[in-house]
């Protein structure tokens, strides 16, 4: 799974032996646009499990981002309500 975000929307592919499965895309709204980058791509992340759930639910998978900060998330000793939920 791939997923990446901008200023304007979240894409995401699916794929499976390197070939894609499925494609997602949501354009955000003005209130999204003002959100940080960490949390766009976080939020992409989080809607494309939410949508693909029924791929991937109980099977493993690896994510890919270009968010480097967004591989730390499970170190971080604190984390803010919005990021937890």
């Amino acid at each position: 799974m791939e997923c990446d975000a901008s200023i304007v929307g979240v894409g995401a592919i699916l794929s499976q032996e390197g070939r894609p499965v499925a494609f997602y895309s949501e354009k955000l709204s003005e209130s999204r646009k003002k959100w940080s980058t960490y949390e766009l791509e976080l939020y992409a992340v989080f809607r494309v499990l939410k949508v693909w759930k029924h791929y991937l639910v109980q099977r493993e998978f690896i994510l890919f981002s270009d968010h480097h900060a967004l591989q730390f998330i499970n170190n971080q000793k604190s984390v803010n309500r919005m990021h937890a939920r």
